[in-house]
């Protein structure tokens, strides 16, 4: 059985049959080499060995112990993890290298090209297989080849060269295998027209920083914090961990790494910090879960929430929502908008629709990852008699495709927000798309309480906030924090300590306090919805607001 078919076959996770496959190699790390022709006739076929063993292929499992086995290198162990998640997703695309076709994969780190042609090289074809460089074809090589033989692409010249050397490499009838950051700009053009699978490895987060330093020192690590893990990079691993460390002190020299870098621009609290979401917060950590599972090779992504609509009145904090959400789940995250997709270069139709492509693209190449879509009622529905239809047709009909996608979304989760549901085209919430939708509701009381605390911090610690509560019902978590700035604005012109009436002043903003029924009312509601949190409420929050 070859090398790739026994991937295809193997029932464990590809990441560790890889990992294995790389030390039973036991070969460094070599880089591939341009193709040199001989000085006769030029009729032999180029070969580039990538090293000098010439052992057969061994399949999944094989006779190697323990003692047999050497360490391998944290970037070559990177590169097998990274691939060996993306494979396990599209094991489809082994089975086309079997039957010769071509396959783009799209890396996160240029640190990665070089691992990842070791990893194809030892691991998914074998010591028995030569690997070509195909900006090193010529015409006379399109031809068929003999077995055995595979093509690489590596990132040089990009799109606009090598097209020629890829019709060539088509002609010999064997895999073709682009590999490189950016293909988009960095491959030829024609690969990735004619590839017939295109996969993006994931970027390094904490399931795969540990599994890395298992596979070089032999112990998984303790607890990773998943923030330190999403900073961390191919050359950072390089230059932490080391077999004859251990697992725990390759894990002090990664913390004091990145400690040393400088702070992450995106702070903010984790979803279990944030008070008043109801719903959208058990289904977040249920999320922030599965996507663990996801990263561990447990779960498939066909088991999970791929898309859903966040509805409800401005200022609920749907888009701080989603960042915590990101942060949580210890993901790439990103936040766009139409108008985002609008102001790209010239804002023609062509360079909108690209940069819509572009966001999805970015966020395969970082999988996993969330995309926040804010304000996506921006686009009306197809046909509703708008002027611009067209335009606004082409626009959604760009976002529909990305949504369902040529390629799966693996790894990709969408979240878009509006605050009227009503007005989206039906399209974008059905099965498959946009197909799940969740509301946060104003805060109650105790959400209050919680939300003020949070903005609050250490300040006004002893104060009981449940007055200030009451008074701000019917308010949202941005009143909160813009209130919470004005004391502390107070506090600073006074040049005295923050105090409870300040907090209050700000609250009520020179109105008077709430009647005494209104009072006796709200505490009602609360001490009802804390006993019968299923039944309906008779009291509307407007009712509230009206008569502060």
């Amino acid at each position: 059985m070859s090398n790739l078919q026994s991937l295809i076959s193997a029932t464990r996770p590809l990441a560790d049959v890889l990992v294995d496959k790389l030390r039973r190699n036991r070969s460094p790390l070599s880089k591939l080499r341009a193709l040199r022709r001989d000085d006769d006739d030029g009729s032999s076929q180029p070969q580039l060995p990538l090293d000098d063993d010439d052992d057969d292929d061994r399949g999944e499992g094989g006779d190697d112990t323990s003692e047999s086995m050497v360490s391998i290198r944290p970037d070559e162990a990177a590169a097998a993890v990274l691939l060996g998640r993306a494979l396990d997703q599209h094991r489809e695309a082994l089975a086309s290298m079997l039957d010769g076709g071509a396959v783009v994969i799209e890396i996160p780190d240029t640190g990665l090209v070089a691992p990842t042609i070791a990893v194809f090289r030892h691991g998914v074809f074998g010591n028995s297989w030569s690997l070509l460089a195909g900006d090193g074809l010529q015409a006379t090589d399109a031809k068929p080849t003999k077995s055995r033989t595979a093509i690489l692409f590596t990132g040089t010249g990009g799109k606009a060269k090598y097209n020629d050397e890829v019709s060539w490499a088509l002609q010999m009838r064997c895999p073709v295998i682009g590999v490189a950051a950016d293909v988009e700009d960095n491959l030829p053009g024609d690969l990735l027209r004619i590839a017939d699978h295109r996969l993006a490895l994931p970027a390094l987060d904490v399931e795969a920083v540990a599994s890395v330093i298992e596979a070089v020192t032999g112990r998984r690590p303790a607890a990773l914090d998943p923030k330190v893990a999403h900073r961390l990079t191919v050359r950072d691993l390089m230059l932490t961990v080391r077999s004859d460390f251990g697992a725990q002190r390759a894990m002090e020299r990664v913390n004091r790494l990145v400690g040393r870098m400088p702070p992450a621009a995106d702070r903010g609290p984790l979803l279990s910090e944030l008070h008043g979401l109801g719903p959208a917060q058990t289904w977040g950590l249920n999320l922030v879960d599965d996507l663990r599972e996801y990263r561990a090779g447990r779960l498939p992504f066909s088991e999970i929430d791929k898309g859903i609509l966040l509805a409800g009145p401005p200022g609920t904090g749907k888009t701080t929502w989603a960042r915590a959400l990101a942060r949580q789940a210890g993901v790439h995250f990103i936040a766009t908008s139409y108008s985002d997709w609008q102001s790209h270069q010239d804002g023609h139709l062509g360079t909108v629709t690209k940069s819509i492509r572009k966001t999805f693209e970015e966020a395969a190449k970082n999988a996993p990852a969330i995309i926040f879509i804010d304000e996506i009622d921006t686009l009306p529905a197809r046909g509703s008699g708008n002027k611009h239809d067209d335009w606004w047709t082409a626009i959604l009909n760009t976002l529909l495709e990305q949504l369902d996608g040529f390629e799966k979304r693996d790894g990709v989760v969408v979240i878009a927000a509006c605050n009227n549901p009503a007005n989206l085209d039906p399209a974008l919430i059905r099965s498959g798309r946009l197909d799940r939708q969740i509301r946060i509701e104003l805060p109650d009381v105790p959400a209050l309480i919680g939300i003020m605390r949070f903005h609050l911090g250490a300040d006004l610690a002893d104060l009981d906030l449940r007055a200030a509560a009451v008074a701000a019902y019917g308010a949202t978590g941005a009143d909160v924090e813009r209130w919470v700035r004005g004391v502390r604005r107070r506090a600073r012109i006074r040049k005295s300590p923050m105090i409870a009436s300040d907090l209050l002043a700000e609250i009520r903003d020179g109105r008077p306090d709430l009647p005494g029924p209104v009072r006796r009312r709200v505490g009602y509601h609360e001490g009802g919805a804390r006993n019968h949190r299923a039944g309906p409420t008779p009291w509307r929050t407007s009712k509230l607001v009206d008569q502060r």
